[in-house]
């Protein structure tokens, strides 16, 4: 009896030893062997989502060793990734394997999640896909000249404008403002011979208010000092307000703007690049130009968007991780995530995009791009917050530009260590 105990615990080992062996992920492949999987969290839903479902779901189909899965955190800010990433993390799960943060949090994953330094994972490989980029926008997803992650969804501020609303008033839908001194005389035409919304420009972030100061000449950081209210980040500022004082932009939120002009009751908005898609689908005279200049100064954008960066923390999940990436900003990917609105990081000369005519500003604005600023120590989400607030208490006539911009100066140097 006894030997037939010893044998049958000697089977049911060499049981759970071949079960593991076999299936040491829980999934094989065709051929038998273990399938990674990897999941990426981004922070888009609706057309958005279905065209990253669709590059996932041809990743998995040429790569059954890995199989690759997304979580859309959406309807909210790029903060809400980070606040799921660190409840998983605080509740003793890993982090995604792969995450699209905003360009100005790169260093904040670095610091926070331990993101992995690209390349020194891809070797040999990661120098021929990082020369796919302009080095211009390679940088942006950088941390002190270190490549942290590969810029996937990238967007600049363009000026989208109704052609029949300027027809409408006499004005050439073919002459569209080049600056902001410009933008408000049309606007003021608008508003005195129509009954819409002349013009509205913002974002639900900073990205907007450093879009527009930067292209003062002013920066949000310098030197790893804030400049919030240098003399031309003041002078932005209140060009801007003066846009809310004459009424050429309402007092509504960023949600009820861009409802307006997909319903063509507003004539002109500053935005995002990827917003294209769903004005193109609502507005048939949609027309687009290169964000206005101030006078005569040199434009310099921060990036929308996102890029890929890497959380995963074992070595199979790394190398499957990088897989996912490479794929993600190949000519064949890349080809179906420009049908969001957002365009092509990759350099035009090496990797041909088919475009849209009307997303040709925002490409031509690719030698304006500058970093989004990623605030220096632990507070950067809570730098964004207090830079918001104080923007719309300055839009909104809470508060004079010269005061609040010297108490945003205050409030972000408190922050920073």
């Amino acid at each position: 009896m006894k030997n037939f105990f010893s044998r049958y615990l000697v089977c049911i080992v060499i049981l759970i030893l071949i079960a593991v062996s076999v299936f040491p992920g829980g999934k094989q492949d065709k051929a038998g062997a273990a399938v990674v999987s990897v999941d990426i969290y981004h922070r888009w839903g609706g057309k958005h989502q279905e065209l990253m479902q669709q590059m996932i779901e041809h990743f998995n189909a040429k790569t059954p060793n890995i199989h690759a899965s997304e979580v859309s955190v959406s309807g909210g800010l790029w903060e809400e990734l980070e606040a799921k990433t660190l409840a998983q993390i605080a509740a003793g799960e890993e982090p995604p394997a792969i995450m699209v943060p905003g360009y100005y949090l790169v260093e904040h994953n670095v610091k926070t999640f331990d993101a992995v330094r690209l390349d020194k994972l891809g070797g040999k490989e990661a120098e021929s896909v990082f020369d796919t980029y302009p080095p211009a926008i390679l940088r942006l997803a950088q941390v002190n000249g270190v490549q942290y992650g590969l810029p996937f969804a990238l967007s600049n501020p363009v000026f989208f404008y109704n052609a029949d609303l300027f027809k409408k008033v006499g004005l050439d839908p073919k002459d569209p403002p080049s600056t902001w001194q410009e933008t408000k005389e049309i606007g003021r035409i608008i508003k005195e011979n129509t009954d819409v919304a002349p013009l509205y420009i913002n974002a639900a972030d900073s990205w907007y208010m450093q879009a527009l100061i930067a292209s003062n000449g002013g920066d949000f950081l310098r030197d790893g000092r804030p400049t919030l209210n240098s003399p031309e980040a003041v002078e932005a500022m209140k060009i801007w307000r003066g846009f809310y004082d004459e009424g050429i932009i309402p007092k509504i939120t960023y949600r009820e703007a861009t409802e307006s002009f997909q319903a063509e009751k507003m004539a002109m908005q500053g935005n995002s690049i990827t917003l294209f898609q769903g004005f193109a689908e609502r507005v048939a005279s949609l027309d687009t130009a290169k964000m206005p200049a101030f006078g005569d100064h040199v434009r310099r954008l921060p990036p929308g968007g996102g890029p890929l960066v890497i959380l995963a923390r074992s070595d199979e999940k790394r190398t499957a991780a990088w897989e996912l990436a490479k794929y993600m900003v190949s000519k064949e990917a890349m080809n179906i995530w420009v049908r969001t609105g957002y365009i092509s990081p990759l350099d035009p000369a090496k990797v041909a995009i088919e475009t849209d005519h009307r997303q040709d500003p925002a490409y031509e604005q690719l030698q304006y791009m500058i970093p989004w600023v990623n605030w220096p120590g632990p507070n950067s989400l809570e730098i964004e917050k207090v830079i918001c607030d104080w923007r719309d208490k300055m839009l909104y006539g809470e508060v004079e530009i010269k005061k609040g911009c010297d108490e945003l100066q205050k409030a972000v140097l408190d922050l920073i260590p």
